[in-house]
């Protein structure tokens, strides 16, 4: 959906004569660091695993993304939470 999305934008800044680089792209997602993702969430879920999260967010940054918002709702408490920040973190920083 995200590459559909960016490719419409990109239409319309053509033939707006517009760089379509010049728009920050982003998009929100919860995130499951390990376990199975939930049929039923309110919006988008990525992850599952560390693997498969380091998998999507390259996809999306090969697609143009520029920013992924992540809300902390699904990342547990306490010191469950801190560790699932932690391997997000871990994840992203090695993204271009």
């Amino acid at each position: 959906m995200i590459a559909h999305k960016s490719a419409v934008l990109d239409d319309f800044c053509a033939k707006a004569g517009r760089d379509p680089k010049s728009i920050a792209r982003s998009a929100q997602a919860l995130v499951i660091v390990d376990g199975p993702l939930p049929a039923d969430a309110p919006m988008p879920v990525i992850g599952g695993s560390p693997a498969a999260l380091a998998d999507t967010t390259a996809e999306y940054r090969a697609i143009g993304l520029d920013e992924l918002i992540v809300p902390d709702g699904l990342l547990g408490k306490g010191v469950h939470r801190l560790k699932a920040m932690d391997t997000i973190r871990s994840l992203v920083s090695d993204l271009p």
